[in-house]
């Protein structure tokens, strides 16, 4: 036979809030950092090759 301590419901209600906002942050930063993907590729071939400066790139974003 196992014992099995449940944590009193206020610091499971603590503990979720603290974990849902660590999650939600995740998820925030893991979209910016699709859209930064996303943003080099489509400009860097274009800064590589010279279609596009470097002040025309800073300006369209």
């Amino acid at each position: 036979m196992f014992n099995v301590y449940v944590p009193p419901p206020e610091l499971k209600r603590k503990y979720n809030q603290i974990v849902t906002l660590i999650f939600d942050k995740k998820d925030i930063l893991l979209k910016k950092n699709q859209l930064l993907r996303r943003t080099r590729d489509l400009l860097l071939p274009r800064l590589m090759s010279g279609q596009l400066t470097v002040k025309e790139a800073e300006a369209s974003l």
